[in-house]
């Protein structure tokens, strides 16, 4: 990509419009009591109770849900959509994707020890069952990808470098987890941590859209939500220091693959910043 390509872009990038803080806002003001309000569906007696939480938490929607609310309220508030890439520039993101997310399953496999948590909800036999909670975990990870890298990281993008965004947006993310603070500050400390390395290695690898950003991300959310869901294990200190260390790990790998293929946001920011200073 030649300088004028790159500075091209800057530009694009600073027109995209919108109001990104009002939109972050509205989003977190409708989010939380969205996300509260689903998660006591599934907790009260209502018609929802009968969906299991290992299934699909209901609490996942809350995303969803705020970001459809700005969508209908205020659509002049989003920023302008990522320009279009090319088919082979997607391609080769899907590939960086589909490595990467697969490494990072691998590594949580090897490095978490495995418990005795059942993967399934309790009397679900047959492959049925085992499919039904891939898919609702992905659909899950999908309906908060939405909202904290569809809206959030997107409104921060269009002022923030990329590593403001994937740390703020990452901790936000974590801390969001209020059900895990009694565990105590270094299980949360833990868990924000993977939340934003969780942020590196989308940001690291996606191109195109924001639609298939948020595809992507929902990718490596959905492989994280089946691990660790798979290997069975309780929200432990032990558990959550093994995930962050596959996680750096992961995103370690994804950072390189990334700027080595001049994909996702850190290889953009590489490029501007170059194609700055040889204006």
């Amino acid at each position: 990509m030649c300088a004028r390509d790159v500075l091209e872009r800057a530009r694009n990038r600073g027109e995209g419009g919108g109001r990104p803080v009002s939109l972050t806002i509205l989003w977190i003001v409708v989010m939380a009591p969205a996300s509260r309000v689903m998660a006591g569906l599934q907790e009260g007696h209502t018609i929802f109770r009968h969906i299991p939480y290992e299934v699909f938490p209901l609490v996942m929607t809350g995303p969803l849900i705020a970001t459809v609310v700005c969508r209908l309220v205020v659509p002049g508030w989003f920023p302008g959509d990522t320009p279009q890439v090319s088919s082979r520039r997607l391609r080769r993101g899907w590939i960086a994707v589909g490595f990467t997310a697969s490494a990072y399953g691998a590594l949580m496999v090897l490095l978490i020890e495995p418990g005795g948590l059942s993967f399934v909800p309790s009397g679900w036999v047959g492959p049925g069952g085992v499919l039904m909670v891939v898919v609702g975990l992905f659909v899950g990870g999908w309906c908060e990808e939405a909202g904290y890298r569809g809206v959030m990281y997107r409104a921060m993008a269009e002022r923030c470098h990329p590593w403001l965004c994937v740390i703020v947006n990452g901790a936000f993310f974590g801390a969001c987890h209020l059900q895990y603070f009694d565990l105590g500050l270094l299980y949360v400390t833990l868990f924000v941590g993977c939340a934003v390395g969780l942020d590196v290695i989308m940001a690291s690898v996606w191109v195109g859209s924001w639609r298939n950003r948020v595809l992507v991300a929902s990718v490596v959310h959905g492989v994280a939500n089946v691990v660790l869901q798979a290997v069975g294990v309780e929200y432990t200190v032990e558990t959550c220091l093994m995930w962050f260390l596959a996680t750096a790990l992961s995103a370690v790998m994804a950072y390189i693959i990334g700027v080595k293929m001049g994909i996702g946001d850190f290889a953009a920011a590489r490029q501007t910043k170059i194609g700055m200073r040889g204006e």
